[in-house]
């Protein structure tokens, strides 16, 4: 728990060291997030039978978006530093 904090942590003072916002760090995990619960979806729905193919589907596109997301966010924090001072305070 203490690593994923100051992990987080130093995610976002990286964002913020390029003038972004450090909710960008939280995207993945919306993804994330909703694959997980829909994941308890499938099995709840395979419990009574095959689940909907449609389900699936929308899991695919969950996945996809996550990547997406991730991906952004590892270009975002590969991206050089703002070398002036910002909103979030002066360049370290």
């Amino acid at each position: 728990t203490i690593l994923i904090l100051l992990s987080a942590a130093a995610i976002v003072r990286r964002l913020h060291d390029r003038n972004s916002r450090g909710w960008w760090a939280g995207l993945p995990l919306f993804f994330l997030t909703i694959g997980m619960g829909g994941m308890h979806w499938v099995r709840l729905s395979t419990a009574s039978g095959e689940p909907p193919r449609i389900l699936f589907g929308l899991m695919m596109l969950n996945q996809f978006a996550y990547l997406i997301s991730l991906l952004v966010l590892i270009v975002f924090l590969a991206w050089s530093s703002d070398p002036n001072e910002n909103r979030f305070g002066p360049a370290v």
